[in-house]
């Protein structure tokens, strides 16, 4: 897992207005759904009706690589969730 900070090449800062993301190399039902269960803890589920509601956090999959597995990123807006999500996978 690493920490990225997006620019207007991502998808999700261009959509959604996210500027930070974790990234993986590829799918690690471990890792990924612990992350995920957090962002619902501080923000609700991703999927809601109203449009503006759900831009606070998103977890997708990226464009495949050559002859390799996809990248799954989970992506926000604030650079102080990244710190809460680090700090509660530590315990």
């Amino acid at each position: 897992m690493k920490l990225v900070k997006l620019n207007r090449r991502y998808k999700a800062f261009k959509d959604w207005g996210h500027t930070w993301a974790f990234r993986w190399d590829g799918y690690d039902p471990k890792s990924c759904n612990v992350v995920e269960s957090i962002m619902k803890e501080l923000y609700g589920s991703q999927y809601r009706w109203n449009e503006k509601e759900y831009r606070d956090w998103r977890a997708t999959f990226g464009s495949p690589r050559r002859n390799g597995p996809r990248p799954y990123w989970v992506s926000f807006k604030d650079e102080s969730v990244a710190s809460v999500v680090l700090l509660k996978l530590q315990n």
